[in-house]
């Protein structure tokens, strides 16, 4: 048994380390909105590519105490709800605003106090044919697209113009020629042939080029919704072993027993190749008796998860619900 002294050394040694320490806290833009943890506005320069939107953010009351890291996922689209031009999609983040047309280097937003800072961010049309965004244009967050996020990625990497991955991303979501975009702006041979190229590298030969603008307007986490009702909450499945969370451009998990066996992770859709319903006692995955069906996740880093659903408790068209949800957050028809 214990003594009561040794009782106080304990708490002296194990908690006093951690006295007012405050950690930072990494979240992605969707996630932060529906968590209620930042405000964020976002205005248009007038152009339609490259450095070409503008953010004003700051934390709330409600967010972490330390250091709030936000990153932004490259295919992020930004729909224009004031129907004043195009809808635009994000890139990636390029730099804090230190006073009007220049910025400090930065590829990811770091908020501290509850002060507002502008970041400038790179965007692209994502609508042919309306006109640019206009300095007064409104925004709000929508889904990310990953197969626009592998256009703008692989355009990065490729070094490809800025017109050129303008014409790349128009070319997805509107099929284009290149004479339709020679009505724009002038795009010569080269520069079109690097859009076709890396267009084709992101979309599945199979898959029809021009795809609808999809958006969602985030809330604050709320209640779980029904089956098929996403519109930017928080949902929360009970799984085999611990809770599968599912936002915006986001899915985390959170083990409730051995951490060692199931790992608690948080991924963005990017980071996710195939998520699917398998037969629990063909794929060998059971830890249950009782489970007819699985939930099974697939990264694109060659790792797997699962989880088994149990009969009595949920039934197939629970684990369809969950991979429903998985499919309306990532911006995925199905």
């Amino acid at each position: 048994m214990w003594t009561f002294a040794w009782v106080v050394v304990f708490v002296v040694l194990f908690a006093s380390p951690f006295h007012g320490q405050t950690f930072d806290v990494t979240e992605s833009l969707p996630n932060a909105i529906a968590n209620g943890h930042v405000i964020v506005g976002f205005r248009s320069t007038g152009a339609s590519s490259g450095d070409s939107i503008l953010m004003n953010i700051s934390k709330t009351l409600a967010a972490p105490s330390g250091r709030l890291i936000i990153t932004i996922l490259s295919g992020l689209r930004l729909t224009n709800v004031s129907q004043t031009g195009q809808s635009m999609v994000l890139a990636r983040v390029r730099g804090r605003a230190t006073a009007p047309g220049s910025f400090s280097p930065a590829n990811v937003i770091v908020l501290t106090g509850l002060e507002a800072s502008t970041y400038v961010l790179s965007a692209y049309c994502a609508e042919f044919h309306k006109d640019n965004p206009a300095p007064t244009s409104t925004f709000t967050v929508g889904l990310a697209d990953v197969k626009l996020g592998c256009i703008l990625l692989t355009a990065a990497r490729n070094n490809l113009a800025l017109g050129a991955t303008q014409a790349a991303v128009w070319r997805y979501t509107d099929n284009v020629s290149s004479q339709d975009v020679n009505r724009k702006f002038s795009i010569n041979d080269s520069d079109w042939s690097a859009a076709q190229s890396v267009a084709s590298s992101c979309v599945p030969q199979n898959e029809q080029l021009g795809t609808p603008m999809k958006s969602i307007t985030p809330q604050a986490t709320g209640p779980v919704s029904s089956a098929g009702n996403l519109t930017g909450e928080l949902r929360k499945f009970d799984v085999g072993f611990g809770m599968l969370y599912v936002s915006p451009n986001n899915v985390r998990y959170e083990g409730a027993v051995d951490k060692k066996y199931k790992p608690d992770f948080n991924v963005s859709c990017a980071e996710m190749s195939v998520w699917k319903m398998v037969n629990d006692k063909a794929n060998k995955i059971t830890l249950c008796y009782d489970c007819p069906v699985g939930v099974q996740i697939k990264f694109k880093n060659g790792k797997q998860e699962w989880w088994p659903i149990e009969t009595g408790r949920r039934s197939q068209d629970d684990a369809r619900s969950i991979l429903s949800a998985i499919s309306k957050a990532c911006g995925v028809n199905q």
